[in-house]
């Protein structure tokens, strides 16, 4: 997460300062772009992803299992994963409603996807 901050704070001019918490610099990103979402919000998007994939497909949690081990949000053209071929179907259909809550709920930027991904 650390890498995917700095990268975005310098791309978008952020001053940062030795001893700053990554905390302090990202809320001088959200500062900066208004857009951004909160930690917070971010932990609520989290909990409601979760939930909302659960209901989705709780008849297998290994699914839910899977999709913790190779995450979707951010990760992009991940090559992991031999599995059966009926995970590799439940964890592509994961990954195309993991997409559609974040463009629901407007988490386009690269650094609310993984801090999202890793809540």
């Amino acid at each position: 997460m650390k890498d995917v901050l700095i990268k975005y704070a310098k791309e978008n001019n952020i001053v940062m300062n030795d001893g700053e918490t990554y905390f302090d610099i990202y809320n001088r990103c959200i500062e900066n772009n208004p857009s951004l979402h909160t930690v917070k919000e971010i932990r609520e998007f989290a909990k409601q992803l979760m939930k909302k994939l659960y209901n989705e497909f709780n008849e297998d949690l290994k699914a839910l299992m899977v999709f913790a081990r190779y995450p979707l949000i951010y990760t992009k053209g991940y090559n992991g994963f031999n599995e059966v071929y009926l995970y590799e179907h439940i964890h592509n259909a994961m990954g195309y409603y993991a997409k559609s809550f974040c463009v629901l709920n407007k988490i386009e930027e690269g650094i609310e996807k993984k801090s999202l991904n890793m809540k």
